[in-house]
């Protein structure tokens, strides 16, 4: 199954808080990944958002304004409508990139386990391949009409979820670094059209604080990316929306205890405990008053 991790719109998701929140919030991370996202992307990326002329985001107190943001643009996930407490809002990003070929390519079969499918070959000037000492097969590197260059190499393996967040291999994904390879003529690829919903849970939890010490706290979050490329380019359209719940404490989950229980009583000083009991659900009732 494809998977996709497109960043810039989560980073400009969260810029788009400081509508509410003031500018320049110190986000706090609850586990590792975001701990990575937050100095590996975050940080680098949060002063080029107003820079990316691709980008358009959204933040208000209302999820319809949010999710009317999403469906003008054709994206189908939703936030959940309403907000539950008041101060709580939304945010919500888009990304939206058209690269075209340099060159337009010609329709070139490619074959695949004995299926055919429609693919793409682009040859000349619009295409350098590259040899790379991190990667086993060589690089396709096609120009496009802009500074933009896309990037194709075949792997049978999921290196997705591991590119920017987890190991940070992001840094070896530039053409600079590589060795150039003269040896073929063009290039031959899949034409695709993909649509997919990403998991991006990981950053429920993160939070930071307003100008006057109140807490956000990131509630929703959801992501859906397009991609579509054939001979006359590629076009990558990202949307993630988040829900942020305000408040004075951090809200942290309860210990629920549905199940038989040990119970005890203990007093300092004392090597055994005043009250020991394991108690079991025939038990479970109101007392009533306990003087």
């Amino acid at each position: 199954m494809s998977k996709t991790q497109t960043l810039i719109p989560v980073v400009s998701a969260l810029v788009a808080a400081e509508t509410f929140l003031g500018r320049s919030r110190a986000w706090r991370a609850g586990n590792s990944l975001q701990t990575h996202f937050l100095g590996r992307v975050f940080e680098p990326m949060r002063a080029q958002v107003p820079k990316l002329p691709e980008l358009s985001s959204c933040a208000s107190h209302s999820a319809d304004d949010i999710n009317r943001f999403l469906a003008e643009r054709k994206f189908a996930f939703r936030l959940v409508d309403p907000f539950p407490f008041p101060g709580d809002f939304g945010t919500a990003s888009v990304l939206d990139v058209l690269a075209q070929w340099h060159e337009a390519g010609t329709p070139h079969p490619v074959w695949h386990r004995g299926k055919q499918y429609d693919g793409v070959r682009i040859a000349g000037d619009g295409v350098v391949v590259f040899h790379s000492t991190y990667f086993p097969n060589p690089i396709a590197s096609l120009r496009t009409r802009t500074d933009d260059v896309v990037c194709l190499t075949a792997t049978e393996v999921d290196a997705v979820g591991n590119l920017i967040i987890g190991t940070g291999v992001t840094p070896y994904l530039n053409t600079s670094v590589m060795t150039s390879a003269g040896m073929f003529g063009g290039v031959v690829f899949p034409m695709v059209s993909l649509d997919c919903r990403e998991d991006i849970g990981w950053l429920l939890g993160m939070y930071t604080h307003d100008d006057d010490g109140l807490l956000a706290i990131v509630r929703q979050a959801l992501q859906q990316t397009r991609f579509r490329m054939n001979e006359h380019g590629a076009r990558a359209e990202s949307a993630a929306a988040m829900g942020m719940t305000r408040s004075m404490s951090m809200q942290k989950d309860d210990l629920v205890i549905d199940q038989p229980f040990l119970c005890w009583i203990q007093r300092p000083g004392l090597p055994v405990p005043l009250f020991l009991a394991h108690i079991t659900p025939q038990d479970w009732k109101n007392p009533g008053a306990l003087a």
